[in-house]
């Protein structure tokens, strides 16, 4: 259904999950992150819809790729875990340029082993591991205390207290606790009882990915060392002692040359795994070496994320946030509107220079081949 003109910038239709397993808590988080999201798009100027999906994409049938981008906010289809791949496969396959990173980089992101290939790949600091299948296999492992986390979830999911641990023996009955709950193998490597930073990044006017302050996570309140981690209970629970005492220190009380190192990390750790728009990463010192513990490709961006906080500290809304990941998405659309957009960034690139300000130059990601995705 070809359209009969080209609209000057895109629609944006939002997808987000629904579950009818979800607590009514968790659905009522997801409306209020959604009612947030679309009071900033019309506060932009951007016509828009909101669906929601659970086990398929079938809705996409009825957008136009050339006249419509997708914010993607679908991290699962039917209930199953860790499926956003295939959601955002869905919207290659029909030509749809995306919020967020495509469909290779988050099958990668739930796959611990090949994140950490990846980073040794770039030369980025991250802790040696080891996946475990068998608790047979424990004396390969030599360092502890160690932590122990699913090789294949994401999100601290099957992370808590007796994650860390300083025996084989312990080690042994963690590796197989995560076969049998979770159906996973593990992946071991050293704890580091170090300072923790959380580090976003966000896109910049010319689509690449800029590094923002630091935020760090305050363990101050534990004294065990097997809690001083980011469990999943911190995070999910407000039943649990960390739900409360674990603070976020915004931003970060370190040395510029430190923040400045970290903001660069984050970006060429986030490029890395093929992230796009916006991501994070974690990092943990190692002495005063930054060592990368997790990257979130597509992570929270609710108001209160670490990504909307440390904007806020370079003087970056909510809603200019959101109108950044906007245009960089915009950029990757099928089409005359795609091209036109990308024209104008180069007419403000080149209108920032003759201005004398030079900070600004256009490149375009390496897989930003005019299509969707």
């Amino acid at each position: 259904m070809p359209p009969k003109h080209v609209a000057a910038r895109p629609r944006v239709l939002v997808l987000s999950n629904d579950n009818v397993n979800w607590p009514a808590s968790d659905r009522e988080w997801t409306d209020r992150m959604l009612a947030h999201l679309s009071t900033a798009l019309t506060s932009l100027g951007y016509a828009h819809e909101v669906r929601k999906v659970d086990a398929d994409l079938d809705l996409l049938a009825l957008y136009d790729p050339r006249e419509w981008v997708i914010w993607n906010w679908v991290e699962e289809l039917g209930g199953r875990p860790w499926t956003d791949a295939e959601a955002a496969r869905a919207y290659e396959r029909r030509g749809f340029a995306f919020t967020g990173a495509g469909s290779p980089a988050l099958s990668t992101s739930v796959d611990r082993l090949r994140i950490k290939r990846a980073l040794v790949r770039s030369g980025l600091p991250t802790l040696p591991g080891l996946r475990l299948r068998d608790p047979r296999q424990v004396a390969r492992w030599k360092h502890y205390p160690a932590i122990v986390k699913g090789a294949t979830q994401h999100g601290s999911y099957g992370i808590d207290r007796s994650a860390v641990v300083h025996t084989p023996a312990e080690l042994a009955r963690r590796v197989e606790w995560l076969r049998e709950s979770l159906g996973c193998d593990a992946q071991v490597e050293r704890f580091l009882d170090g300072r923790e930073f959380h580090i976003g990044a966000v896109a910049r006017v010319d689509g690449q990915l800029e590094g923002l302050p630091a935020a760090e996570i305050d363990y101050t309140a534990f004294d065990r060392l097997e809690d001083r981690l980011y469990a999943y209970g911190y995070k999910h629970d407000e039943d649990d002692f960390g739900y409360h005492a674990l603070k976020v220190s915004i931003p970060a009380a370190i040395p510029t040359r430190l923040d400045r190192r970290l903001r660069q990390l984050a970006a060429d750790a986030l490029v890395c795994l093929g992230a796009r728009d916006y991501g994070r990463i974690d990092v943990r010192l190692d002495g005063d070496r930054p060592m990368i513990l997790d990257v979130n490709i597509n992570c929270d961006l609710d108001a209160t994320s670490v990504v909307m906080r440390t904007a806020a500290l370079r003087g970056l809304s909510y809603a200019q946030v959101v109108g950044r990941i906007l245009a960089a998405t915009t950029q990757r659309m099928p089409g005359q509107l795609g091209r036109r957009m990308i024209a104008g960034v180069h007419c403000r690139t080149r209108t920032a220079q003759a201005g004398g300000d030079t900070r600004v130059s256009l490149r375009l990601p390496a897989d930003d081949t005019g299509g969707g995705g």
